[in-house]
C-alpha cells in the first residue's frame, strides 16, 4: 500500500514474509506506478467530492469505478513494461487477495468482485493494432467535428422572410 502524498512511501504488512520474492517485486512494481501516477493525491480528491457529494449516488457509482479503473491501470501496465507474464502476475493478484482473507488487510481493490475483474482485465490484456488505433482517433475526430461546432445557426422570421446569422462563439 501506498502512503503519504508528497513524500509517498511503500508499506508491506508483516504477512507479507510468507510471499515469494516474484510476488513482492509484482506488488512493488505495482506500488510504484500508483507514485508514478499520483494515485494518492488523485484518491484524496475524489474522496472530497465524495463528501461533498455523499448524498449522490452516481458520485459513488463515479467513486467506485475510479478506483476499480486505477487498479486496473496499474495491472496493465505493470504487466506491459516488464512484458511480465500475464498467468504470474494474476496468479500474484490471488495469492494476494487469499492473504486478505486470511485477515492480511490490504485497503481497496481486492474485493471478490474486484480480484475478478483485475484478473481477467490482466489475461485478457491485448495490444492496440494500427487498425484499431486509426479507428479510435477517427472516431473521436468525427465525434470532434459533429458536436465541437461553437456556432449556432438559426432562423428568424421577419415578414414572411427568412433571415440566418450566425451567434459568434
Amino acid at each position: 500500500m501506498t502512503c503519504g502524498i508528497f513524500r509517498p512511501a511503500i508499506v508491506f504488512p508483516k504477512g507479507i514474509s510468507h510471499s515469494t520474492q516474484q510476488e513482492v517485486v509484482f506488488w512493488l512494481r505495482h506500488e510504484l506506478v500508483h507514485i508514478r501516477h499520483h494515485d494518492n493525491l488523485k484518491k484524496i480528491i475524489a474522496r472530497g467530492v465524495l463528501c461533498l457529494h455523499w448524498f449522490n449516488p452516481p458520485v459513488w457509482a463515479m467513486y467506485v469505478f475510479f478506483n476499480r479503473d486505477m487498479e486496473i491501470l496499474c495491472d496493465e501496465t505493470v504487466v506491459r513494461s516488464r512484458r511480465e507474464s500475464r498467468k504470474d502476475y494474476a496468479l500474484a493478484l490471488l495469492s494476494m487477495a487469499e492473504k486478505r482473507s486470511l485477515g492480511f488487510q490490504t485497503g481497496m481493490g481486492f474485493g471478490k468482485n474486484a480480484v475478478t475483474a483485475r484478473i481477467t482485465a490482466v489475461m485478457q490484456l491485448k495490444r492496440m493494432n494500427a487498425l484499431t488505433t486509426l479507428a479510435a482517433v477517427a472516431a473521436v475526430t468525427a465525434a470532434l467535428t459533429a458536436l465541437g461546432s461553437h456556432s449556432v445557426s438559426f432562423a428568424a422570421g421577419v415578414s414572411g422572410a427568412t433571415e440566418w446569422a450566425q451567434v459568434p462563439g
